[in-house]
């Protein structure tokens, strides 16, 4: 690549570089990933085999083993926190990523009595769980420096509480006659099925029926854990 500027030709040596890492990093990613197949694999299970593999074919330091694990970590946050959403393998379509339901949760009665199935259930949950996400309310994994070059713009997390958004602090329900994405998402699902069911009180029960039940939460700011991954097919 040729430029008369030298501030162009300058800025050219280090964007490449970036980008191509970002490119190796999702495509290491991708492999394992889509080595699991349509059942999907959790956040920390995905870290030894891609750093082994990285390290095998020399794209990670073999003598650097716990520097390449938290290099890993990294790698997956950024997937996770969608930095570049277009560029990203959730945003490409190749991959959803999305929160691990834990086998022992029990069907919400708030959603069973406006007809909705288990299945539909964990679905809306997951929807609106990825919101937080979107938001950068994720739990950073052991070594992991949000404050690294390779998360930026977005170099912070935040917290989650069930009511009282503040500084980096998500509110999960809308303060007085407010709307925020959950409850718009919530009312729409309703209005589409026909239920007239409060879509504020539906949201209030996710969280102290299911969210809060389960732990996950507590009555102060929370930060949902690494998320899972898996390949599906996007409609």
């Amino acid at each position: 690549m040729f430029s008369d500027s030298r501030q162009d030709a300058a800025f050219f040596a280090p964007y490449l570089d970036r980008t191509y890492s970002q490119l190796i990093a999702r495509r290491l990613v991708w492999r394992q990933v889509e080595g699991n197949g349509e059942s999907g694999v959790r956040f920390n299970d995905c870290v030894e085999p891609i750093a082994r593999f990285a390290e095998q074919c020399l794209l990670l330091d073999p003598d650097e083993r716990t520097k390449n694990r938290t290099t890993v970590r990294s790698w997956l946050v950024r997937e996770a926190l969608a930095i570049d959403p277009r560029q990203s393998l959730d945003g490409v379509g190749l991959m959803e990523t999305t929160v691990e339901i834990p086998r022992a949760v029990r069907p919400l009665p708030s959603l069973s009595e406006v007809g909705f199935s288990f299945g539909e259930m964990t679905d809306l949950v997951r929807v609106l769980v990825g919101t937080l996400r979107a938001s950068a309310a994720l739990e950073l994994p052991p070594g992991v420096d949000i404050d690294h070059p390779m998360f930026a713009p977005r170099n912070l997390v935040t917290t989650v509480r069930r009511e009282q958004s503040s500084s980096r602090v998500l509110a999960w329900m809308p303060g007085g006659s407010a709307k925020n994405r959950r409850l718009d998402y919530i009312e729409r699902v309703l209005a589409r099925r026909g239920i007239t069911a409060d879509g504020r009180k539906v949201l209030g029960a996710i969280w102290d029926d299911w969210l809060s039940a389960l732990g996950r939460v507590g009555e102060g700011a929370h930060r949902p854990s690494c998320p899972q991954a898996r390949r599906r097919a996007f409609y």
